[in-house]
């Protein structure tokens, strides 16, 4: 979508790559014909040169995410979810990336309330439309697993410098 959106040719820009092709094919006579309408068309954008970018713009911030921070490895796992979907199916999904079984995954809002399998995802889904733009950070959903008892830093401290640990 990105590198679509980035084409310099604002009439390549502003198709659907199935059209694109299509066009591609049709090359050849189409190149004939349009020599012929640029000059009756000037600056008209013709039917088959839909918008398609605006679509997929719109359809890209009408998605529902979940982010959700696995502590046992410090990542962070981002997913779409649907308004029909339950934590369950989330949990599923967690699984294969993640590895911790959903029997062993306790999933916890930023409250500290816990997530169960049989509610709606939207309870933790962000929606960018309403999102407050004035917080920095996004909400997080914290994975821990049952079965860890030790959560061990994932990360190194950075060694000083000899003249900065003296300050």
């Amino acid at each position: 979508w990105l590198q679509m959106m980035l084409r310099w040719s604002p009439k390549e820009r502003g198709k659907d790559l199935k059209q694109r092709s299509k066009d591609s094919q049709d090359g050849v006579k189409d190149s004939e014909e349009d020599s012929k309408e640029s000059s009756s068309e000037a600056g008209k954008d013709s039917p088959k040169a839909s918008c398609f970018c605006f679509d997929e713009l719109s359809r890209i911030l009408n998605l529902k995410l979940v982010h959700v921070l696995n502590m046992t490895s410090a990542e962070i796992f981002t997913y779409s979810v649907q308004p029909q979907e339950d934590v369950a199916s989330l949990q599923e999904r967690i699984a294969q990336d993640a590895r911790i079984p959903p029997a062993n995954q306790e999933l916890l809002l930023e409250a500290g309330l816990a997530l169960e399998p049989h509610n709606s995802v939207m309870q933790c889904a962000i929606d960018y439309s309403m999102m407050d733009t004035r917080r920095a950070d996004e909400p997080l959903v914290f994975l821990f697993d049952r079965s860890c008892y030790s959560y061990e830093p994932q990360f190194t401290p950075r060694v000083l410098p000899e003249n900065i640990r003296f300050v």
